[in-house]
C-alpha cells in the first residue's frame, strides 16, 4: 500500500508493516480498523496513524472497546472477546428478557432427526414467518462466525431450512436464541502468557450419515492457538461416506 503495508495471502483484509524489532498489523473491515504494534517503537503507530491522517478522517480508541460488532475487555489474563451487547440486542428484536428460563444447550440431542412427520411440527412456515425465520437465523449465524463455536452445530441444523423452515426448525432457532441469552457473558480469552498446550492445536470428529434427507455425516472442527479457539466449522460433508471410518477421513481432510 502507500504507507508500505503488505496485504496477508492468507486474510487480505489484514496488512503488516515491518518496523523496528517487529511489525505493525493493520487490520481493516469496509470503514473500521485495529491497529495492532507488536514491535519494540512504542512511536511506530502513532506515526502511521499521523500519516493516515493527511489523506482520512477517522476516530481512534487507544483501548480497543468494540470491532465489528463484537466487544473486547482487557484483563488481566488476556483480551476477552464476547458478544453479550448484541445478544443484549437480540433480546430485545425477538421479545426474549435476558431473564428467560436458561437452557444448557444449543439444540437437544436428537435435533437432526427432526420432526415425526405427521407432527405439527413438520407444517411449513407462512411467508411472513419464513422472513422471521431467515433473519433469526442470521442473526445466529453472525454470533457463531465471531465468537461462539459452541452453537456452530445447532447454527448449521437451522441453516439448511432456511428456504422451507417447518415449526420445528423455529422452535430449534428460539431455543438457540434462549441459550445464547442464558450465556450471554461467554467469550473466547486471548490469553497474555503461556498455557500448559501452547501453539496450534486442532480437534476434529465426525457423526456418520446423521442427516435424514441426504443421509450425509456432519464434521466438527475447532483449531486452537494457545488455548483460544481461533476457526471452527460444523457441516455436511460434500460427500455420502459408506462407513463410520470414511466420515472419520473426510472429517479430518476438511480439518487440514
Amino acid at each position: 500500500t502507500e504507507y508500505g503495508f503488505v496485504s496477508s495471502e492468507a486474510a487480505p483484509c489484514m496488512y503488516r508493516l515491518q518496523v523496528k524489532g517487529g511489525y505493525i498489523f493493520h487490520l481493516k473491515y469496509v470503514d473500521d480498523f485495529i491497529d495492532i504494534n507488536i514491535s519494540h517503537d512504542p512511536e511506530a503507530t502513532a506515526q502511521h496513524l499521523a500519516a493516515m491522517r493527511l489523506n482520512y478522517e477517522y476516530k481512534f480508541e487507544d483501548n480497543l472497546s468494540t470491532f465489528v460488532g463484537v466487544n473486547f475487555q482487557m484483563k488481566e489474563e488476556g483480551i476477552y472477546m464476547h458478544l453479550e451487547k448484541y445478544i443484549r440486542q437480540l433480546s430485545e428484536k425477538f421479545a426474549l428478557p435476558m431473564d428467560i428460563k436458561p437452557v444448557r444447550t444449543p439444540a437437544p440431542v436428537d435435533a437432526a432427526a427432526g420432526p415425526d412427520p405427521s407432527s405439527d411440527d413438520s407444517k411449513l412456515l407462512s411467508k411472513s414467518e419464513t422472513r422471521d425465520y431467515q433473519v433469526l437465523v442470521g442473526s445466529l449465524m453472525f454470533a457463531m462466525t465471531m465468537c461462539r463455536p459452541d452453537i456452530a452445530f445447532c447454527v448449521g441444523l437451522l441453516t439448511r431450512r432456511m428456504a422451507t423452515p417447518r415449526r420445528y426448525d423455529a422452535a430449534l432457532a428460539k431455543r438457540c436464541l434462549r441459550y445464547l441469552i442464558s450465556t450471554h457473558r461467554l467469550g473466547i480469552l486471548f490469553h497474555s502468557y503461556a498455557q500448559p498446550y501452547p501453539g496450534l492445536l486442532a480437534y476434529v470428529d465426525s457423526d456418520w450419515a446423521n442427516d435424514p434427507v441426504q443421509r450425509k455425516s456432519t464434521t466438527g472442527y475447532v483449531t486452537v492457538y494457545n488455548g483460544a479457539p481461533v476457526s471452527w466449522l460444523s457441516a455436511l460433508q460434500l460427500i455420502i461416506a459408506l462407513s463410520s471410518t470414511n466420515a472419520e477421513y473426510v472429517a479430518l481432510t476438511d480439518c487440514c
